[in-house]
């Protein structure tokens, strides 16, 4: 099983909504974390009501600050993951395990504004980003891919190689 950890500035959406796709998508093969450099105290209401209106698990969700994960007793990680470019262009700890930090930009929804039903449709809409990412990134055959082809189609899956045309694996 490999461990991966969703990063985000605030923990309270976007890596919450990726640590519960990932934990069922996955059927056991990945671990799914999620942590925030700056943690809310509190899931998001919006996102708390998609993940349970969609039969996600979220009994032990919590919002985590990053450094629960990068200190020498934490367990290694095989990748982390950032959601924002708040995150992908700040300086990250040596995070155990050395795992392959990829890129992915996902709209902040809890930056939106408007009435019930825009905020529903923002979060819904970050959700179908992230699940059709997590099966892209399920899909990828991990333990026969090096690590520079490993980021590669990760950073490709966010958007982050800058080709429109995908690496081969």
């Amino acid at each position: 099983m490999k461990n991966v950890l969703f990063l985000c500035t605030g923990n309270s959406a976007r890596g919450l909504l990726a640590e519960a796709l990932l934990a069922v998508k996955s059927k056991g093969c990945f671990q799914a974390y999620s942590a925030g450099i700056h943690p809310g105290t509190l899931i998001n209401p919006f996102a708390a009501e998609l993940i349970q209106n969609l039969g996600y698990p979220i009994k032990n969700m919590r919002c985590k600050r990053w450094n629960e994960f990068s200190t020498e007793a934490s367990m290694p990680l095989d990748y982390v993951i950032t959601l924002c470019r708040n995150t992908a262009n700040m300086h990250h700890p040596a995070w155990p395990g050395n795992p392959i930090i990829g890129k992915w930009d996902i709209e902040d929804p809890t930056a939106v504004l408007g009435n019930i039903e825009d905020k529903r449709a923002v979060f819904r809409r970050a959700f179908d980003q992230l699940e059709k990412r997590i099966e892209q990134f399920i899909s990828i055959p991990h333990h026969q891919t090096d690590r520079d082809l490993l980021l590669e189609k990760i950073n490709f899956i966010g958007g982050f190689n800058g080709s429109s045309k995908p690496p081969s694996i």
